[in-house]
């Protein structure tokens, strides 16, 4: 018998050490657990503050690069206004240019006819002073030519009635 309770104490101490170590087991198993639920959580908490983070810093760089975007999009259409307001500018230039050119033009035109009448005037006064000093001159030369003719044909008949006296005297 006392093997046989040699042999009961010896298996009841191997349950116990059985039943030790499973406690044992189970108790370091749950601390594992814990412990590594512990970490997931701190882990959680590093990779939801890093996500977080991340999450932040794309944020800003997508309101930044949004933000450069309105700028460059205000940029673009303020050039394109200064442009169209520079083309109705120069448009506006142009038809003032080309309306000031017309209006010299016409000025012009006006003067070189005022001009030309005033030149057309001279040249018929001019024309008409030659007219009538070419008359005098020829109505003056009239009566010396009548003069000059008369005198002539006095010299004629004189010389006519000198030779018909000398032709009578000499028939006699």
């Amino acid at each position: 018998d006392r093997r046989e309770q040699a042999h009961q104490a010896h298996v009841m101490l191997e349950l116990e050490n059985g039943a030790a170590i499973t406690i044992q087991t189970f108790v370091r198993s749950r601390r594992c657990q814990k412990e590594l639920s512990q970490r997931k959580m701190e882990l959680n908490k590093r990779t939801g503050a890093a996500i977080t983070i991340q999450a932040t810093v794309r944020s800003w760089k997508c309101k930044e690069e949004l933000f450069v975007d309105r700028r460059e999009e205000q940029a673009r259409y303020t050039v394109q206004r200064m442009w169209r307001v520079h083309k109705a500018h120069e448009s506006e230039l142009d038809k003032k240019v080309i309306s000031s050119i017309a209006i010299q033009s016409l000025a012009r035109s006006w003067r070189c006819q005022r001009e030309l009448a005033r030149r057309k005037e001279q040249l018929n006064q001019t024309r008409l002073l030659e007219r009538t000093t070419v008359q005098s001159t020829i109505q003056s030369w009239i009566p010396q030519r009548e003069e000059t003719q008369q005198s002539e044909q006095a010299k004629e008949i004189e010389s006519s009635q000198k030779s018909t006296a000398a032709t009578a005297i000499q028939a006699q």
